[in-house]
């Protein structure tokens, strides 16, 4: 005998003193607690719900013999705390408690330029780390890095979101941003960069990271953003060459998007936001992960500016 489909009180009450009804109420019993997890109290709580049980017309009182369900034992949430801090992170927390000066001075009197490039040296290689064995089985972006600069001049280098609303790719990416988050971007932007104002160079991912000259993109509708961190030329100059473009990541965009999966090789803004955070920018997208879109980036970046 098929199964009777049960939406309403009238169609649980035709099966009564049948298997299924007594499986039905039994589910329906089920749905009177809800589970859950209070960090406040380091507890998990189960919570009166009398909604799905109301649908059908019942009150608690029909269910004398319910009992409020066991509680799965409490384990907290993820720790805020970085599992790595960069030396340039290391700075930004020595100059919120006014110690910067003194450890610039401390380089400065380095006894001679051999002990002065030691500290530097030093700095780009040494990192406070609090590793995982997960973290530890991924490769480091920040290993073999370039020495970074303990002063400098006001940031040159901005972050360029380049649009183009006749662009095939501008579509499809808008298309996939609305249907994997619901984001809409009436801008059309299609790619992202780095530029720097002073020199006018450009760098961005194409089959590899590359660098081009002034006037690439001077076609096209570009916004730009201060950088949340600084990024110099030398640096994204030591980068060329060094990443692969994501080919499956336009391929398969749409459906990447949708599962929010970060697929193999880096997309233009995926490399952006992978050199924020090499140089302590907290950004919402972390390594490994899904990796924002062109939209998504400017999106960010009109709320951080």
């Amino acid at each position: 005998m098929a199964s009777a489909v049960i939406n309403t009180r009238k169609d649980l009450d035709a099966i009564a003193g049948t298997p299924q009804h007594d499986a039905f109420m039994a589910m329906l019993a089920g749905t009177l607690w809800r589970i859950v997890k209070d960090d406040a109290a380091q507890a998990w709580v189960a919570v009166e719900d009398n909604s799905i049980i109301e649908r059908f017309g019942f009150a608690r009182t029909d269910f004398p013999d319910a009992a409020p369900p066991e509680l799965p034992a409490y384990s907290p949430p993820p720790s805020d705390v970085p599992t790595v801090v960069t030396m340039r992170q290391a700075r930004l927390a020595l100059l919120q408690i006014g110690m910067l000066a003194s450890v610039n001075a401390a380089v400065t009197a380095a006894e001679s330029d051999e002990d002065h490039l030691g500290i530097l040296q030093r700095s780009a290689a040494e990192q406070s780390d609090r590793l995982d064995a997960r973290r530890c089985a991924q490769p480091d972006r920040r290993a073999d890095r370039r020495p970074l600069r303990i002063g400098g001049d006001a940031m040159t280098v901005k972050i360029a979101i380049i649009c183009d609303k006749s662009r095939w790719s501008a579509v499809l990416q808008r298309v996939g941003v609305w249907l994997g988050k619901q984001m809409d971007c009436p801008e059309m932007p299609y790619h992202a960069a780095f530029h720097d104002t002073e020199s006018g160079a450009w760098w961005d991912m194409h089959v590899r990271f590359r660098k081009l000259a002034p006037g690439a993109y001077k076609s096209k509708t570009v916004y730009y953003f201060d950088s949340p961190v600084e990024i110099t030329p030398e640096e994204l100059d030591w980068h060329v060459g060094k990443h692969l473009y994501g080919v499956l990541d336009v391929l398969f965009y749409v459906p990447a998007k949708w599962f929010r999966i970060n697929l193999p090789g880096d997309h233009c803004s995926e490399i952006i936001n992978d050199i924020l955070r090499d140089n302590g920018a907290k950004t919402p997208w972390r390594f490994y992960s899904d990796p924002p879109s062109p939209c998504e980036l400017l999106k960010w970046l009109v709320t951080e500016g």
